[in-house]
């Protein structure tokens, strides 16, 4: 059912508009296989989730921001290139070295930059919720370095 759902819900989010360029339908069906694995599984993965956290933390922190969304909503075009370029690149090489965990994270996360500028109704909600999920991660990793 769920993978029902997934399918339809890209289906719909590819066919919102007539002129997607192949780019942007293959990050948008990357962008809801990303969130997706996330519900699925990697929410329930220790190491994933302090990975995100830990990785979510030291971005809002570098960047003076409150948090991921007000990252998110800082960040300028030239920046963003950086940051997606960089987490892209981490992930790849996370990717060849094996570590398929933080590859994801950092996929996650650039992903996550580009998803808000995505005029797509579908990819911007469920952004909302990824941004949701990745300031609680944040959190949590900081409350409990702040703690230790």
């Amino acid at each position: 059912m769920r993978q029902q759902c997934a399918q339809a819900r890209r289906a719909r989010a590819a066919g919102d508009r007539q002129a997607l360029t192949v780019a942007e339908a293959a990050f948008i069906a990357g962008f809801h296989d990303a969130v997706d694995r996330l519900d699925r599984t990697a929410r329930h993965d220790h190491e994933t989730m302090w990975l995100l956290g830990s990785l979510a933390a030291r971005l809002v922190r570098e960047a003076g921001a409150d948090n991921w969304t007000d990252l998110k909503l800082r960040i300028g075009p030239t920046a963003l290139t950086e940051l997606v370029t960089t987490l892209t690149a981490q992930a790849n090489a996370h990717a060849a070295a094996g570590s398929a965990r933080a590859a994801y994270v950092a996929h996650l996360l650039a992903s996550s930059l580009v998803a808000g500028r995505i005029a797509d109704a579908t990819v911007r909600q469920r952004d909302q919720m990824l941004n949701t999920f990745i300031d609680t991660a944040a959190t949590v990793f900081r409350q409990s370095h702040s703690a230790a």
